[in-house]
């Protein structure tokens, strides 16, 4: 995540950027479909440009159809020490309204992966009341979307250099972050590499992986 803030700083400079959309056809998305939607950083080499990223498709209603990455894109803080301190001072607790990863991916995550044509075919979710483009799943959410393998996240290349851990994982598998409170008000719930949700979390300011989620318009679609 460290890289893509900096990689942001430098897009800013270099705009307009002309760039191809990665809009999935209506008829692909359909629930357990592997779509490609938006690019990312994932090989780890900056020079060959962002590679397009593949989403799993939990579930499709009239209008929108819910966009899980099967990757991890990236590792980093839901909030870092500084921030955590600053919202404990103010007599508050981190929650996902008020965290930095959440600002990440609907401001800097956004323009970086989409261009203008696939951020229009973003719907917005609510949560907490607060209109999100881009999120992560809950605990909730998890336990009712997915299942087996598609609850195991395997790390980009990229996520790995930026701190996803894959330790104790046969696989190469790394846990990952999500939305949902832990057990004490510095922490958050997470997915474990082996796949089962871990409700009682940890740190919000340690390394996790981040599985992005979004909800696609249809009707943006062709």
């Amino acid at each position: 995540m460290k890289k893509m803030i900096a990689a942001l700083l430098l897009l800013a400079l270099l705009l307009p950027v002309v760039s191809m959309a990665e809009v999935p056809a209506r008829e692909d998305v359909r629930a357990g479909a592997v779509v490609t939607f938006g690019t990312f950083e994932q090989d780890g080499d900056e020079s060959n440009g962002q590679e397009p990223i593949e989403w799993i498709v939990l579930l499709t209603d009239d209008t929108g159809a819910l966009l899980l990455s099967r990757y991890l894109l990236d590792a980093g803080p839901l909030t870092t020490p500084k921030a955590y301190d600053k919202v404990k001072k103010e007599g508050r607790t981190v929650t996902w309204s008020n965290c930095e990863l959440k600002a990440f991916l609907n401001g800097g995550f956004g323009v970086i992966a989409f261009v203008y044509e696939e951020q229009e075919a973003i719907m917005p979710y609510m949560i907490d009341d607060e209109e999100n483009l881009v999120f992560l799943l809950s605990e909730d959410e998890v336990r009712d979307l997915l299942s087996g393998d598609n609850a195991i996240a395997l790390p980009t290349a990229y996520a790995l250099a930026e701190g996803a851990n894959t330790a104790g994982s046969d696989k190469g598998a790394a846990w990952w972050w999500l939305r949902s409170p832990g057990d004490s008000d510095s922490s958050f719930a997470l997915v474990m590499n082996d796949g089962t949700v871990y409700p009682y979390g940890d740190f919000c300011f340690y390394d996790g992986g981040i599985r992005p989620a979004l909800w696609l318009n249809l009707n943006k679609l062709n």
